[in-house]
Order: C-alpha cells, then sequence, then structure tokens
C-alpha cells in the first residue's frame, strides 16, 4: 500500500517549505511597532 505524502501545516503548506527565523523576526517586530504607533495615532 502506497503512503500518502505528508502534509504541512493544515495542509497548506509541504514539509519542504520553511521560514528562516531570522527575517521573521525582525518583520514581526516592525509590524508590532507600526500596529502599536497606529492605535496610539489620534
Amino acid at each position: 500500500m502506497a503512503q500518502k505524502p505528508r502534509q504541512g501545516v493544515l495542509g497548506i503548506h509541504t514539509p519542504e517549505e520553511y521560514a528562516e527565523v531570522e527575517s521573521v523576526v525582525p518583520r514581526m517586530y516592525l509590524l508590532s511597532r507600526m500596529l502599536m504607533d497606529l492605535s496610539s495615532a489620534n
């Protein structure tokens, strides 16, 4: 019996797809700072 290919998170991504943490963390920081600045602007 053939094995079904393994699916990634929620079946949308394959195990070969990944994000480098070094590039994600600074972007998340900038996004959170932008949202904080926008939420405090009146």
